[in-house]
């Protein structure tokens, strides 16, 4: 089905919805597979799908080399990091120098976004202001560095204190008041790195409370709630949080409700039309769709970009 077929709610869920991530696990190909594969998408029938090609920031110097990069690139580069505060300031000097020569070298491709993992000393309630005078001095040395502002998303380590760590960064992440969002790992190799449907939730919940964007990563090939035999547990689907998030945004539901969408397995309650995106009873306009995807919802991180569009051509929506 081509793309003028699909209805009109769909095409504003899913453009530019898919990050593709093809370096990292489990796909874990080699920068120049990698590569190939986003060209061919770039340059295929569901392009339209297809948003930032993700590269660690430690590959920019590779990724320069290769002479099959093509105007309409668009990347987000994963900052080195640290496991601790005094790592990470070291890491990011670093980081900065690659990513200003290829700044500098490379003219016709877009860095569009950055992200990076907080260190795991700081997202503690007893470090909540250290949190912020931290990405004060880290934003700053960006911009400073590469004499621009690009939007930085942040990640944290979730544990079972999970409303404290995810409200402080919000916070903090909000107080810079920059183009800086939230970074929510949805999946991993491991069923213990599946956050509960209550994480993603509260998540979607304190981005909304906090005014910022957030994006996903991991763990989100197929558009629905599933069982996954190689994990042995139920993974999430794309539908599920993107469409809860979307749902949340516009029509100011609960943490309960948006849990209850987070947990549907039934493709079918899910509805795209010409006017409206539908679950159950709930629905959302076309400009509900193109706000909650343009101010909360930004795209998800996926290994594979074939998988999700596989599945798309199976329900009939591309």
């Amino acid at each position: 089905m081509s793309l003028n077929k699909s209805p009109v709610s769909f095409k504003f869920f899913a453009d530019k919805l898919i990050d593709y991530a093809g370096m990292f696990p489990p796909a874990s190909l080699s920068l120049t597979d990698a590569v190939n594969n986003y060209t061919e998408y770039l340059n295929g029938k569901y392009s339209w799908m297809l948003n930032r090609f993700i590269v660690p920031a430690k590959s920019l110097k590779e990724f320069q080399a290769k002479d099959s990069m093509q105007d309409g690139y668009n990347l987000s580069v994963i900052l080195s990091g640290g496991s601790t505060e005094s790592e990470f300031r070291k890491s990011i000097q670093n980081d900065i120098k690659l990513l200003a020569d290829f700044k500098n070298s490379v003219q016709d491709i877009k860095i569009s976004s950055l992200e990076a993992l907080l260190p795991s000393d700081l997202i503690i309630d007893e470090k909540r202001d250290d949190l912020l005078d931290f990405l004060i001095d880290i934003s700053s040395e960006l911009e400073r560095g590469l004499n621009d502002e690009i939007p930085l998303f942040l990640e944290a380590g979730i544990n079972d204190g999970y409303e404290g760590i995810i409200l402080n960064v919000t916070e903090a992440i909000a107080s810079l008041n920059k183009s800086y969002g939230f970074k929510l790992r949805t999946g991993g190799l491991k069923p213990e790195n599946i956050p509960s449907p209550a994480v993603i939730a509260y998540a979607i919940l304190s981005s909304i409370e906090f005014g910022i964007p957030m994006k996903c990563t991991a763990g989100l090939h197929h558009p629905v709630r599933n069982y996954d035999k190689d994990l042995k547990t139920i993974v999430h689907g794309f539908f599920n949080v993107f469409i809860s998030g979307i749902m949340a945004y516009a029509l100011n539901i609960s943490e309960e409700e948006i849990v209850s969408i987070i947990n549907e397995e039934d493709v079918n309650e899910f509805q795209f039309t010409e006017n409206y995106l539908k679950w159950k009873d709930y629905e959302v306009t076309l400009q509900h769709i193109r706000e909650g995807r343009e101010n909360l919802m930004v795209s998800f991180g996926s290994c594979s970009f074939t998988e999700p569009v596989e599945d798309l051509i199976k329900l009939k929506l591309i």
